[in-house]
């Protein structure tokens, strides 16, 4: 089952990986060959750049000891 990735939550549990071509053949690589699933205890997660990146920004900001500059361009 190929899910889209906008289609996601903003993270979920990775149990491996994926690797998908253009034709749709995939190759699955779990990351340990003879995992248990279990939700409490999974082995990664992925979420997409853009939440990622916005979790990153909120926590620095919450750092006293990071002066963080805000709509600023560097040159």
């Amino acid at each position: 089952m190929l899910i889209r990735f906008n289609e996601l939550p903003f993270h979920t549990d990775v149990w491996g990986i994926d690797f998908v071509v253009p034709n749709g053949k995939a190759l699955k690589i779990p990351f340990k060959p003879t995992y248990v699933r279990d939700k409490k205890n999974a082995p990664g997660y992925v979420c997409k750049r853009m939440d990622f990146d916005n979790f990153l920004i909120e926590e620095v900001k919450k750092r006293k000891d990071i002066q963080f500059f805000d709509n600023t361009s560097i040159h």
